[in-house]
């Protein structure tokens, strides 16, 4: 096309058109990307900020746009707009500068949330020098899960390497559950003391029975001083970690023993010299003399009075993160990572609502042999299925609750291990007391909480039963009944070296009818359940029987036969026809234990 002025008239004209193309027209495939072919509607910018503040990484919101549309030429846009539509809102949000505006964003969550806290530093320059905070859910979680804190520092997932420390615990679903969360920009012992003391001013200077961390100097001189009646164990894993590194992989066994397996303080020590004198080098004595000094923050010899709920690492703090990691780099900025982090906090609890849902109302699928347990509904699931027949609160097929009610043990009972009537005084608990008994098994100890029913705030006790030397093997029995008056035991023991053997097993006394009748044994012979084998039943054969000293599995294992025979056991222990019993075997160094109880 040719234009002219006409001077005269003082215009611009045409003066010749060609309407043939000077170049050749796109392709279909290549209209999309031409200028005005492109543009993001208001509808999808909202939906791209949407998903972008979800933690969606942005090629993967693109392929979704894709992906609805057919093709790319149906999304209205191309990658490069979108790419610059999310730097240009983010520059929007920090204009006023990254920590500026993180502050901003938790004085709004402050206005949202009166219960929400939070703290900050700043240093001579006026930059964040770290920051604290935590929501009213995560101060409630504290409240009623935070007998251990677990906390790791070794992760530096933003542009300036601040590390991001998490506050985690352990749920009553055995789940991660946040407490609250961590910037700080050195990790300095005057730092960790400000975070530890900041901490306790949002949870209202409750302490934590036990924490767990990895092996930072400096974190360990913070909680002596913060912490300093609390128990207090570094990882497991960095143990591990730091262990193959120094020493030689022949040694890797007996020093992993020292680590998990629970001996006493003197054998430690006798142990920890044969050690020395058979491993120890040049390259490795600076290592040792370091972990020796340590030895009370690793060695199971010395934590296994404390209470960890299993756990012997920061794997919690750890679940946390690899969630985070997910969708995290390098280059993220302050805003952006506390973003996200909330996203993975929303992820958590709904995890956990969905548990409280599952436990509430569904029932266990029984891993055991044991018939009777088929019909026990149990409140908390994942102890169920961590040791198949833990009960802690059994509840009715209509929802409501069996409150379990303490009985005095009958006249022929016998308890290896604590007196009946001292627990129950040393614990201020009493006769008819409507108590639940959360029983969480570790490799070293098993740990016994007893919770009233009726004020659940209310811990009636909390003990770890440890014992050590060969002969303090413990059996700990205790009769419940009921509301409907069917008659369960809790048992649960554990072996000379506190390691537990077959966890708490729950059983009706009305099966054993059953599974007479079925073998078609007279009604004086005696059901028992051994707690050394889940689900074993014994039946004890009677003296009109061909066998009259035996005792039958119900499973091929065997037999074992009383010395004395079947009537003066019975005459021993005052037993006589027609009465139905109740007895409990272990074995212990070699002998056969026997308990009996008088079903009236």
């Amino acid at each position: 096309m040719t234009v002219k002025l006409n001077e005269k008239l003082g215009i611009w004209y045409v003066d010749s058109f060609d309407d043939k193309h000077s170049h050749t027209p796109a392709r279909p495939d290549e209209t999309p990307f031409l200028w005005s072919h492109r543009k993001i509607r208001e509808h999808q910018k909202a939906e791209i900020l949407a998903m972008g503040a979800a933690g969606i990484r942005k090629h993967t919101i693109m392929d979704s746009m894709i992906s609805r549309s057919g093709w790319y030429g149906g999304v209205g846009y191309v990658r490069r707009d979108l790419y610059n539509l999310c730097s240009k809102e983010k520059r929007k949000l920090l204009a006023k500068g990254d920590a500026a505006t993180t502050i901003g964003i938790m004085l709004s969550r402050k206005e949202k949330d009166p219960s929400f806290y939070f703290d900050y530093d700043l240093d001579k320059e006026g930059q964040l020098k770290r920051m604290f905070w935590c929501d009213s859910q995560s101060v409630q979680d504290y409240e009623d899960y935070g007998d251990v804190l677990v906390f790791d520092n070794t992760y530096k997932m933003n542009r300036y390497r601040m590390p991001f420390i998490p506050f985690v615990g352990l749920n009553n679903h055995r789940r991660t559950t946040v407490f609250g969360c961590a910037i700080v920009s050195d990790e300095t012992e005057e730092t960790y003391v400000w975070l530890l003391q900041t901490f306790l001013k949002a949870m209202c200077q409750k302490k934590p029975l036990s924490v767990i961390t990895d092996a930072d100097s400096a974190m360990i001189r913070a909680i002596r001083t913060v912490f300093p009646d609390v128990w207090h164990r570094i990882c497991s894993w960095h143990v591990e970690k730091n262990m193959k590194i120094h020493l030689s992989h022949k040694s890797l066994g007996e020093f992993r023993s020292m680590l998990y397996y629970s001996t006493s303080i003197a054998e430690f020590e006798q142990r920890w010299q044969a050690f020395l004198k058979r491993w120890k080098t040049e390259n490795t004595e600076i290592w040792l003399k370091r972990m020796y000094r340590k030895r009370h923050l690793w060695a199971a010899a010395f934590l296994t009075e404390g209470f960890w709920l299993g756990m012997k690492s920061n794997q919690r703090s750890e679940s946390l993160n690899s969630c985070l990691h997910l969708h995290l780099d390098g280059e993220m900025t302050l805003v952006d990572m506390i973003l996200h982090y909330e996203n993975c906090i929303t992820r958590i609890r709904e995890n956990e609502a969905h548990d409280d849902c599952t436990a509430s109302q569904t029932l266990p699928v029984p891993v055991t042999s044991c018939r009777d347990l088929e019909n026990i509904p149990c409140y908390v699931r994942k102890y169920i299925n961590k040791s198949a027949g833990n009960a802690l609160t059994v509840e009715s097929g209509d929802r409501g609750v069996y409150h379990f009610l303490l009985n005095k043990m009958k006249k022929k009972t016998r308890i290896f291990g604590p007196d009946y009537n001292k627990f129950l005084t040393d614990y201020d608990m009493h006769l008819n007391e409507k108590i639940r008994f959360d029983i969480i098994e570790e490799e070293e100890n098993l740990f016994v909480t007893a919770l009233d029913i009726e004020d659940n705030s209310k811990e009636l006790f909390k003990e770890v039963f440890h014992f050590e030397g060969d002969a303090k093997s413990i059996f700990i029995s205790k009769t419940v009944e009921l509301k409907n008056s069917e008659i369960i035991n809790i048992n649960s023991r554990v072996n000379d070296r506190g390691l537990g053997l077959g966890g708490v097993f729950v059983h009706r006394l009305s099966t054993y009818d059953v599974a007479s009748n079925a073998l078609r044994i007279p009604k004086t012979i005696v059901s028992v359940l051994d707690v050394r084998r889940s689900g074993d039943i014994y039946f004890l054969r009677g003296e009109d029987d061909d066998d009259s000293h035996a005792v039958y599995y119900t499973s091929v294992d065997g037999r074992i036969r009383f010395k004395s025979g079947w009537t003066d056991f019975c005459v021993k222990n005052n037993l006589v026809a027609g009465q139905l019993v109740l007895c409990l075997f272990f074995k212990m160094e070699g002998m056969l234990f026997m308990s009996v109880d008088v079903i009236e």
